[in-house]
């Protein structure tokens, strides 16, 4: 319980009063919705731009990005790569 105050401290949102005692700001509610909703809106556009990113990537194109760079010199791996 005393994380989540300070938490809310450090947000601006509440303020110690006493040792293990705050008070809650004005509006908290609200400010908590909105940085919830802001946090989803952050998650759904990163999602999206990963899917996209993917999906333009051609199939060998992925296996390669998993190669570390000392092997690139060695063919034997874009064999499995190139039948994905």
């Amino acid at each position: 319980m005393l994380g989540r105050a300070r938490k809310l401290e450090r947000l601006g949102l509440a303020e110690q009063v006493f040792p293990a005692s705050w008070t809650l700001k004005h509006g908290l509610e609200q400010t908590l919705r909105d940085l919830s909703m802001r946090s989803e809106i952050i998650k759904t556009m990163h999602k999206a731009l990963t899917d996209r990113a993917t999906s333009r990537m051609m199939p060998g194109m992925l296996c390669m990005a998993m190669v570390p760079p000392n092997l690139y010199s060695d063919a034997s791996w874009r064999e499995g790569c190139m039948t994905s």
